[in-house]
């Protein structure tokens, strides 16, 4: 076995790349085709997780500190990136996507449905769950085939307004919805299940969205794919995002974990703390909290 692949963590793109050249080149079939073609899924699995995880950087004093040294983003092009992954989702070429990205096999988040499938056995078969920050649809089309065989299923995306005039146009239907506000999607839809999935961290101010979500009288609160710091000082950060997903660098906080339950265990009952799927930079995890709102306990 030739060394680059002993030692396989240290490996990176132009490796694998000049190994494509060397033995299958081909002017007409771009690298990256290439390496997806010839190597196997476990292969495939470490070079990604490895060659491509997002760059985190810094320990800003403020949001505005880190938005400063940030590149920006165009959001059109990554809205077109995303919906063109959820098109394919949605069509059935492709099992779910994330952040833009494509995935072949079926992957779960077991804590996540497993909270969602009691909130609808208690009412009923019935599942109204608001997602805040919920791209096109992602989370929804994920799980989607959980949640098929329940009789009344409404999914409720709050999101920025070119997302939502997006999803409207090309995903929204009896069951997907999508909304510019927590407020907006409250007072129409009177969700059960507020779904809060890596978005906290990339908000100015996310406890203004904790407060919202407290005082919108969710039975249930699933915060996941959140990163929380290792230590008890937040960490605000630059984040860099992959080139071959889309370029973009923006704000990300790492938020102290033992700070967000307790302000939510004011009006809510820690239910489950779990592993998320990110991978996360050595000073932070990446985690989920599974919340059960207090019996007789109303925010103020």
């Amino acid at each position: 076995m030739a060394p680059g692949w002993v030692e396989f963590q240290e490996c990176n793109r132009e490796i694998f790349e000049q190994i494509a050249r060397d033995c299958f080149y081909s002017p007409a079939m771009p690298m990256t085709k290439i390496f997806r073609e010839v190597c196997p899924p476990l292969v495939k699995h470490w070079y990604q997780r490895w060659s491509h995880p997002s760059f985190w950087s810094g320990n800003f004093t403020n949001w505005e500190a880190a938005a400063a040294e940030c590149s920006g983003y165009d959001a059109f092009s990554i809205l077109e990136s995303v919906k063109r992954s959820a098109l394919m989702v949605k069509k059935g070429v492709a099992a779910f996507e994330r952040d833009s990205v494509v995935f072949d096999e079926p992957e779960y988040s077991w804590p996540l449905l497993s909270t969602l499938l009691h909130a609808a056995g208690v009412n009923g078969g019935r599942l109204r769950v608001m997602d805040f920050g919920g791209s096109l649809g992602s989370t929804y089309f994920q799980h989607r085939p959980w949640l098929r065989d329940l009789p009344e299923v409404r999914w409720c995306v709050v999101e920025q307004e070119h997302f939502v005039e997006c999803g409207r146009e090309h995903f929204q239907d009896g069951d997907l919805r999508f909304y510019h506000s927590i407020a907006e999607c409250v007072e129409k839809e009177q969700p059960d299940v507020a779904l809060l999935s890596s978005v906290l961290g990339y908000l100015p101010d996310p406890q203004k969205v904790v407060s919202d979500v407290i005082n919108g009288g969710f039975d249930y609160v699933v915060v996941d794919r959140t990163g929380f710091v290792r230590g008890e000082k937040e960490r605000i950060t630059v984040q860099r995002v992959p080139p071959d997903i889309y370029s973009a660098s923006y704000p990300c906080r790492f938020l102290n974990k033992a700070d967000l339950i307790r302000r939510l265990s004011e009006y809510y009952e820690l239910q489950a703390v779990f592993p998320a799927v990110d991978q996360a930079p050595p000073f932070a995890e990446f985690a989920g909290l599974s919340f059960k709102r207090r019996a007789g306990v109303t925010p103020s």
